[in-house]
C-alpha cells in the first residue's frame, strides 16, 4: 500500500512541478492546458502504480542489462562533446558510439545468460576487460582511424576543388 500512495504522491507532484496548466505562447496569448495537465498527472499516476507493483527488484532485473548497452554509447558521446572542436570530429564520433554500441551489446547478452557469445569473449581478452571496461581500448582506436580517414578524404576534396577552380 506504501507505493501505492507514494505513486499518487509523484503523480501529484510532477503535475504541479511542471505547472501546465497555463502555457503562454507569445506574450499576450495563453492556453488553458488543464486537460491535458489532468491528463498527465492520471498517466503518471497509473504508470507509478503499475511500477509500484511491479517491485524495485524485478524493475532492476529489466533495466540493468539495457543500460550496460547504451552506457558505453553515452560515455563515448559525454566525453567527445567535451572537446571544443567537436564539428570537426562528428564522423569520428558516431563511428567510436557505434563501436561502443556493439561492445555494450555483447555485455547485455551476457547479463541474459548468453555468456559465451563473441563480443563477450574479445571484450574479456582485451585490456580492461576484467574490469568491465574493455570497449574503451577498441572504440578509441576506431575513431583515431575514423578521423585519418574523414580529415584524407576532406584534404582530398579540398586539393579537388582547388583544381577545379585553376581550370
Amino acid at each position: 500500500m506504501k507505493n501505492e500512495i507514494a505513486a499518487l504522491f509523484f503523480g501529484g507532484w510532477i503535475l504541479r512541478e511542471l505547472d501546465i496548466r497555463n502555457i503562454t505562447r507569445g506574450q499576450d496569448r495563453a492556453y488553458n492546458l488543464n486537460i491535458i495537465g489532468i491528463s498527465t498527472a492520471v498517466s503518471l499516476s497509473i504508470i507509478g502504480f503499475i511500477l509500484g507493483l511491479v517491485g524495485l527488484s524485478n524493475i532492476v532485473k529489466f533495466t540493468v542489462p539495457w543500460l550496460v548497452l547504451i552506457y558505453p554509447f553515452i560515455i563515448v558521446l559525454i566525453l567527445s562533446a567535451r572537446y571544443r572542436k567537436f564539428d570537426r570530429i562528428q564522423k569520428a564520433v558516431v563511428v567510436g558510439m557505434i563501436v561502443a554500441l556493439v561492445f555494450g551489446f555483447g555485455d547485455m547478452l551476457s547479463f541474459y545468460g548468453f555468456k559465451g557469445n563473441l563480443i563477450s569473449d574479445l571484450v574479456a581478452s582485451l585490456p580492461f576487460g576484467s574490469q568491465g571496461i574493455g570497449w574503451i581500448l577498441p572504440t578509441i582506436i576506431m575513431m583515431i582511424i575514423a578521423q585519418l580517414i574523414t580529415s584524407f578524404i576532406l584534404k582530398s576534396d579540398d586539393r579537388n576543388l582547388e583544381s577545379r577552380k585553376e581550370v
